[in-house]
């Protein structure tokens, strides 16, 4: 897709929604695509304003046949809401993007996949709202805001519904350089899968002292007792 403005309406995909382009909407539409490196909905780096709406992205099973991405954002000002993912390793990977009022289930799983529900690789900025992410592996996430790329900051994940994974929720805290403006809050942590939220336990890598972050209102799902980081 190299149009900007164009809009995706009530298509079934078989293989990438590859966009090179501004402010693409894609809506009321179903990808599927399965293999190594598969994406359902990329938009490529130097580009902007992705906004998805009532799509589903899945991959044809849950091991050979799994997508690896179900939406990569290299770009910025991605909004997805109400979509629903599953069949996925990394289902939605964006260092600047928003998730909200989606659904990200049945996720998959290789020999050497690191499986996330939500993944940011460092830069800041993304929003995780008023989903149910369920990642039923024993590794790695429900929602992941690592350090690999850049220093995470100004990134607010709320009012989710999260199980499993290693751990539920990666913090943010690494190698890069202290966070700023984590906040994590609200959320219901599910024991479907494991006791302690995820195989190891709820969260790791938050650090309650970077300034700016917050830890708060979030509670187990069974029992509605506060959660401490």
């Amino acid at each position: 897709m190299r149009v900007d403005g164009t809009v995706i309406s009530g298509l079934d995909v078989r293989g990438t929604i590859d966009v090179y382009a501004n402010n693409v909407t894609v809506e009321n539409t179903r990808v599927t695509n399965s293999g190594d490196s598969s994406i359902g909905i990329f938009q490529r780096a130097g580009y902007r304003g992705l906004a998805l709406h009532s799509v589903t992205i899945r991959g044809a099973d849950k091991s050979s046949g799994e997508m690896q991405y179900a939406i990569r954002d290299d770009g910025e000002g991605m909004v997805a809401s109400r979509v629903n993912m599953y069949n996925c390793a990394d289902c939605v990977q964006t260092s600047s993007g928003s998730i909200l009022d989606s659904y990200i289930h049945d996720m998959g799983f290789k020999p050497g996949d690191h499986t996330d529900g939500f993944q940011s690789d460092g830069g800041g900025g993304v929003v995780v709202r008023h989903n149910t992410i369920i990642n039923s592996w024993d590794q790695t996430s429900a929602v992941a805001l690592f350090q690999d790329v850049a220093r995470q900051g100004d990134d607010t994940i709320d009012s989710n519904l999260l199980a499993g994974g290693g751990y539920t929720i990666y913090g943010g805290a690494g190698s890069k350089g202290p966070t700023t403006n984590i906040r994590i809050t609200n959320n219901r942590f599910s024991r479907i899968l494991y006791p302690n939220g995820g195989s190891y336990g709820p969260v790791a890598y938050f650090n309650n002292s970077d300034s700016g972050n917050l830890f708060t209102g979030n509670v187990w799902d069974d029992t509605g007792v506060t959660l401490e980081p």
